[in-house]
């Protein structure tokens, strides 16, 4: 297993362990105040809930460690064309980039439905960068 599918388990296995306490919760808010209501406050549904954006702002920051990693490991290697490979083609030569939004949002329908209905509403990245370009 790769070390982003290893984010994505972990992810999975984590919104597994709070589903049945957040959708009884849910239930239990619609049940009180109707679901109209309810969906007014909760918008996004359970992706909005502060326990499913603190997992998946975890995992974003992890998948985003990585990423940072990888574009280092590239840029690390020797990027120099040698003689043998002058007027090469050179496209296609980049650092690999997983994108966060499919492992933690897009996926997640197909990979483990059990939990899609967690993030389904999960139409925004709640993740923002600060003026020095620093993820927060």
């Amino acid at each position: 297993m790769s070390e982003i599918d290893d984010i994505q388990a972990s992810y999975i296995a984590e919104l597994r362990s709070v589903a049945p306490e957040l959708r009884a919760w849910f239930s239990a808010r619609i049940a009180e105040d109707g679901e109209d209501a309810v969906l007014l406050r909760w918008v996004t549904g359970l992706a909005g809930h502060p326990r499913v954006v603190e997992i998946f702002r975890r995992h974003y920051m992890r998948i985003e460690e990585l990423n940072a990693r990888l574009e280092r490991e590239f840029l690390e290697r020797d990027q120099e064309p040698g003689e043998g490979s002058w007027g090469e083609d050179e496209t296609g030569k980049a650092p690999l980039f997983e994108r966060h939004i499919d492992w933690l949002a897009n996926d997640i329908k197909s990979v483990a439905p059990d939990v899609y209905d967690l993030v389904q509403g999960m139409n925004f990245v709640p993740v923002g960068t600060t003026g020095s370009g620093e993820t927060v």
